[in-house]
């Protein structure tokens, strides 16, 4: 199980590439860049494999003549990408280019390219090897893989000479002009280097020829190969110089010695080896190795009891060690010590849920298990159990057949609990039960089944014990499906206790979804619970929709103060969820993404939050075709085309926003949501036209006169609506804003004529109805004015003269309009009027009264003695 590792740490990536491209984009754009500074560019940035395609790229278009030097170049390069090649599949690209390039390189490059490629034939031998160790591979394999080997010992040993001639060549002196290679090392030191790696893995393959024939000769030749890597004159683990095991190299020596010895010597002088690398300068991955190799060196030899002490002492099992030691322990017919541990390691495998492995061993070794020990009887329920599985899953098979499965694999399994020695493999008896009650399950025997996964939960590893106690509450569950009229104390206290026991498990936030539905009144503890659910797990989404739920029912709840802060928490959890439904293909997710979006468009409109941005996002969703599609969205329609509205409004589009109030009405003008988009806009149009101060553009006075008529106009006639104050306000909302219209010189003449009557009509009848009204009054005598009848206009002012008080600004206002309408009608009369107010009021009022009286009295005489001559 060698590993012959580099450290060489370079790979070839895409951000490498991409310099590589920028700088040759460079160099055809801007200062000249030669092929050879390509070359030490990516050489000195470690570039190996960039820089090897940029070399192969110019032999293409190289004369012959000049390839040499290059073709050198890549040999040395070569070795060093083949050894740093993990991935099975780069090696076998490497390798096939390599094999191109070694037929035209010669010298000591060519044979570390080969060495290298020999390499690579030994790590696929190795692999091969160490699966017939757990009985992976046929006889014909076996006898392939023997082939294999013996054919690399030939090619080895071929180079292996050629290398010592170029050792000795060099060690005379000659080649010395290019002795500086490979990171300084002389050529000397470089062939020593490929030599003992020769004898490395001449080592290993004689150790596995050996070990594959039992020919005991040839590990002793392996034997000889590690001693001349370790420099060993005795063959002795006290001659291995402790600062050499800190090498690779040096460590895979001596475990290859360990494993040869324990073949030509004892497992004792085995183990002797190995714990020379139980040292702290050696690497904690090789360290790590020794507990595996024991094992091999106490199976090989047969020690099966001593094996067995080794798994039950060792705190880690692995799945491989395991079928190593059943498929050994089974090879050895007749040996109780082996059957021993065969029981044992087949129980292991099958409380680990290795089904693949049990299933392989039970199918390669049937005839060695059999008896009624638990663990074979427990592999064979395990297989029954898997069997039903498969059956469960399979389209082709009836409901029958997966019932007669599933109660095969309840016999098997209760077999196996009955047997007599189940009481000393309590782990495995866990699973056992586990197995029982999920066949139990399938039997739709859901109490029986229940109370056995919560038992079996107490004894399991922490992830099994969850799932155990999962299906506890799945079982219950279903109990209560068949029959709802059941107690749900049980269902509660399994996920009360999973949840306690397991807070982060894998169905916890699934269970809290649960238990949040259950909830009748929200609260932040709840949510932050859905939301703590992990991103990864099932119930993640159903989780986050909960919680925006439950986000939309607390922004509700909320006093005005609050909102902004719900809203924007909703918001945060809604809108990623909204967004992420209407994109799947799944039409009960696009449904509820359509619910969502609702409920961000009414959150974000609401008049404390007016979240615009978030508003627009809710409409884009509503109002898309597959929105449109749902059988739903008749129900929703009006409520999203208000809100439209009223973001129009907020954008101050009050005339889009009337356009669209009126297409409302025009389609459903019976609606709630048609009403409520009027008001809206009647209070938006109010508001433009108070912050205007009288200087509104006509959009806000044409949507006041055409709404107010629409709502007066819900009400029946209008002597009915004037009897009502709440009309008669809206009414006189209505004239004001036709009087304004009528006095605009940018409204078309015939609307101001028609707003004019309009304005007329109204006031007239509220009159009627309120003849003291100072308001109706004013905006009467101003209407009279346009008109030309100064009578009508006169008696106005003068009714609302004298019922204000003397210096109010009403008073005021009445006074000077009345002297204004005198001047025209009756000079003489006006002259005397404003003579007496000066007398009154010798500075006229106040502004801005005061001022357009002093602007009178420069046009009309004064009279007596409040006057000028």
């Amino acid at each position: 199980m060698c590993r012959w590792k580099n450290n060489l740490t370079h790979r070839f990536d895409s951000t490498a590439f991409a310099l590589l491209a920028l700088l040759l984009a460079w160099g055809s754009s801007g200062p000249t860049v030669s092929a050879e500074e390509v070359d030490v560019w990516l050489e000195r940035r470690g570039f190996t494999h960039l820089l090897v395609e940029h070399l192969e790229g110019q032999l293409e278009s190289m004369d012959p003549q000049k390839r040499g030097p290059v073709l050198i170049r890549l040999a040395r390069l070569y070795p060093e990408l083949l050894a740093d090649a993990n991935d099975r599949a780069a090696r076998m690209v490497l390798e096939e280019r390599a094999r191109r390039l070694l037929e035209d390189v010669r010298g000591a490059d060519s044979h570390a390219l080969e060495l290298e490629l020999y390499n690579g034939a030994y790590l696929a031998i190795e692999q091969s090897a160490e699966r017939h160790r757990l009985r992976l591979l046929d006889d014909l394999e076996k006898a392939s893989l023997i082939g294999d080997i013996e054919d690399l010992i030939d090619n080895l040993r071929k180079l292996g000479v050629r290398v010592d001639k170029l050792i000795e060549y060099s060690g005379k002196g000659l080649e010395r002009a290019a002795s500086r290679i490979h990171e300084g090392r002389t050529k000397q030191a470089v062939l020593l280097a490929m030599s003992h790696r020769i004898d490395y893995l001449l080592g290993w393959c004689l150790y596995y020829q050996g070990w594959l024939t039992d020919e005991v000769k040839k590990a002793e030749q392996a034997e000889r190969y590690f001693a001349t890597v370790l420099g060993l004159d005795e063959l002795s683990p006290d001659e291995v110089s402790m600062d050499l095991r800190s090498n690779e190299l040096i460590g895979w020596s001596i475990i290859g010695m360990a494993l040869v010895n324990q073949m030509v010597a004892s497992e004792t002088s085995a183990i002797d080896w190995l714990e020379l690398l139980d040292e702290p300068i050696v690497p904690e991955a090789m360290r790590s190795r020794i507990a595996e190799y024991q094992l091999i060196i106490l199976l090989e030899g047969r020690r099966f009891k001593e094996a067995m002490a080794f798994l039950e002492k060792s705190s880690r099992k692995p799945v491989l060690w395991l079928r190593m030691a059943s498929v050994q322990a089974l090879e050895a017919e007749g040996e109780p010590e082996a059957r021993e541990l065969a029981s044992m390691s087949l129980a292991e495998l099958a409380s680990l849920g290795a089904l693949d492995q049990l299933q392989d061993i039970v199918s390669r070794y049937s005839d060695s298990i059999s008896g009624d020990s638990f663990p074979f009887a427990y592999a064979r329920a395990v297989l029954d159990h898997r069997e039903a599985r498969d059956m469960q899953d399979a389209s082709d098979v009836d409901e029958m057949t997966r019932r007669e499965a599933w109660m095969n694999a309840r016999r098997s399994v209760q077999r196996a609990l009955q047997s007599d020695d189940v009481d000393r493999f309590d782990q495995a008896r866990q699973q056992a039960r586990l197995l029982h009650a999920l066949s139990l399950y399938r039997l739709d025997q859901f109490e029986e089944a229940s109370e056995i996964f919560e038992s079996v939960s107490q004894f399991l590893p922490e992830r099994e014990s969850a799932e155990a106690l999962w299906m506890a509450f799945r079982s219950e569950d279903r109990r209560l499906n068949l029959d709802p009229d059941l107690s749900r104390e049980r269902a509660d206290g399994l996920i009360a206790s999973y949840l306690r026991r397991f807070p982060e498990g894998q169905h916890a936030g699934e269970l809290k979804v649960i238990v949040a539905a259950s909830e009748s009144d929200p609260s932040d503890q709840l949510v932050e619970e859905l939301l703590e659910v992990p991103a990864d797990s099932p119930a993640r989404r159903n989780a986050e929709s909960q919680a925006a739920v439950m986000l939309y029912r607390l922004f509700e709840a909320a006093p005005g103060y609050r909102k902004k802060e719900r809203a924007s928490r909703f918001l945060s959890v809604a809108i990623p969820i909204m967004q992420a439904n209407h994109a799947s293909d799944d039409e009960k997710r696009i449904s509820k993404g359509v619910e969502l979006a609702l409920l961000v468009l009414k959150v974000a409109t609401d008049d404390d939050v007016r979240r615009l941005v978030a508003a627009d996002g809710a409409i884009e969703i509503l109002g898309s075709e597959r929105s449109r599609l749902l059988p739903k969205w008749d129900s929703v329609l009006d409520e999203v085309e208000y809100r439209t509205i009223l973001i129009m409004i907020e954008r101050d589009r009050l005339e889009d926003a009337m356009a669209a109030a009126d297409l409302l009405h025009d389609r459903a003008p019976e609606s709630v949501w048609s009403g409520l988009a009027d008001n809206r806009i009647l209070l938006a149009s109010e508001r433009a036209i108070g912050i205007s101060d009288q200087k509104a553009s006509a959009v806000p006075h044409r949507s006041m006169v055409k709404l107010g008529l629409r709502l007066l106009s819900g009400k029946g006639s209008f002597e009915e609506a004037s009897e009502d104050p709440s009309s008669r306000l809206v009414a006189s909302k209505v004239g004001s804003s036709a009087v304004a219209l009528s006095m605009m010189p940018e409204v078309p003449e015939e609307e101001r004529a028609r707003m004019t009557d309009l304005a007329w009509s109204l006031y007239e009848r509220l009159l009627a109805a309120e003849p003291r009204n100072t308001s109706y009054l004013a905006a009467r005598a101003r209407l009279a004015s346009l008109k030309g009848d100064n009578e009508e206009s006169l008696r106005c002012w003068r009714i609302i003269a004298a019922g204000s008080p003397a210096g109010s600004d009403q008073w005021f206002e009445a006074r000077t309009e009345l002297l204004l309408m005198l001047e025209q009608v009756d000079p003489e009369r006006a002259s005397k009027v404003l003579s007496q107010h000066v007398i009154l009021y010798p500075e006229y009022g106040p502004d801005p009264w005061g001022e357009v009286l002093r602007s009178l009295a420069q046009r009309l005489p004064l009279v007596g003695d409040g006057g000028a001559p």
